[in-house]
């Protein structure tokens, strides 16, 4: 849904859940907190129907999302239900919004066991073109004034992750460690160092050196056991990359899905992400990168 004022997205949006309240469908609404507050104020439908959630919270991480979304409807299993997913806002950075289009072209993919209608706003008066055009490549149908119909520029979901497969180069003057095997109590001091120097908060700074350690195991476990720490702030962000040779097949699809309790593998990336603000995954025959971004506000 591409809208330009508050009160086009509160009447669409609203419609939209009453629709589904009629039906006996729950929902589940994730926009930012404004958002948030106009379709409280104004949704009409019965009590404990409509789940709202803060986008900032729930989404600020991308990869977040799906889990979230998938919990929902476990809750309400055997019922078809409806989603409002706001994961795009004025104000993302550059890279937060590739990860947003990632998610968005994976949505379909891996939801597509779940009986859901699913509607996302988008505020192209504060949007920038380029996320519009992103928007109408990962959806396939889109509501413009009122009106729904197919996209013309739906695109596949394979050509809208290779069009953001390539991350730009860590900035030359990134703290930077190579490590193996024995460096990691190192690699864990040069984390929490960097990230307390660059501003991170106290309580957050735990997160940040858990996550660059579940990497690097990662890549001790799976590849020769040799791979490269850096470390940089990215405006309000401390960015810390680990890299190695080695290639995930189903890079796009890992730390997206909570592990069933019984896995014996695959809690790493998935344990990065729920610590992590943001998660820039990459894999290709020529290695892999694993990019964690934490606020420092």
């Amino acid at each position: 849904m591409l809208y330009t004022e508050p009160e086009e997205y509160a009447e669409s949006v609203l419609s939209f859940l009453e629709a589904g309240s009629a039906v006996g469908e729950a929902a589940l609404v994730f926009a930012p907190q404004p958002n948030v507050d106009l379709l409280r104020q104004r949704y009409k439908g019965p009590p404990g129907q409509v789940a709202f959630l803060d986008a900032v919270d729930v989404a600020r991480n991308p990869a977040r999302i799906l889990p979230a979304a998938r919990r929902f409807s476990e809750t309400h299993a055997g019922r078809p239900i409806r989603l409002v997913g706001e994961p795009s806002w004025p104000g993302r950075s550059t890279a937060e919004m590739r990860e947003v289009m990632r998610h968005e072209a994976l949505f379909n993919v891996l939801f597509a066991d779940i009986a859901a209608t699913v509607l996302c706003p988008y505020d192209i008066a504060g949007l920038d073109a380029s996320v519009v055009t992103a928007a109408r490549q990962t959806h396939p149908h889109v509501m413009e004034g009122g009106m729904c119909s197919p996209s013309a520029s739906h695109v596949d979901c394979a050509v809208m992750l290779a069009l953001s497969d390539q991350l730009p180069p860590a900035p030359r003057d990134a703290w930077t460690l190579g490590f193996h095997h024995e460096d990691l109590a190192v690699l864990r001091q040069l984390s929490l160092v960097c990230a307390a120097r660059f501003g991170v908060r106290s309580d957050r700074l735990a997160d940040l050196v858990l996550a660059v350690n579940e990497a690097a195991s990662n890549t001790l476990a799976h590849t020769e056991g040799a791979g490269t720490l850096r470390i940089w702030q990215d405006g309000d962000a401390v960015v810390c990359e680990v890299t190695d040779a080695g290639h995930m097949i189903t890079a796009d699809l890992a730390g997206r899905l909570q592990p069933p309790t019984e896995a014996k593998r695959g809690r790493g990336l998935w344990m990065i992400n729920q610590l992590c603000d943001l998660v820039e995954l990459r894999s290709s025959e020529a290695g892999t990168i694993v990019r964690m971004h934490v606020g420092i506000r």
